[in-house]
């Protein structure tokens, strides 16, 4: 349902067809998982660990986690997003 990865790059692949990572991706997402939060449903989604992501989703449950990137032969933050609370630690 969601697609991670926003950040201020120009990227070389998209998730979906005809897909535009831009800043209006990022607030649309903000506004469906606001429709999930008024459903009552839970929901959890990882995103590149940035400045802006933290700042969109400031208000939910955020925890960091390192994910070996192949392509650069290198760990990098990721950030996991959700609007609860988890009960066991990972």
């Amino acid at each position: 349902m969601f697609t991670p990865y926003i950040e201020l790059n120009k990227y070389r692949f998209n998730y979906n067809k005809d897909e535009v990572l831009d800043e209006s991706f990022i607030q649309e997402l903000y506004l469906q998982v606001k429709k999930l939060d008024e459903r009552k449903v839970k929901w959890l989604m990882t995103q590149a660990d940035t400045q802006q992501i933290k700042d969109v989703f400031k208000d939910y449950t955020i925890k960091t986690f390192q994910v070996y990137r192949m392509g650069s032969k290198s760990y990098v933050n990721e950030l996991l997003i959700m609007n609860f609370v988890p009960t066991t630690n990972y």
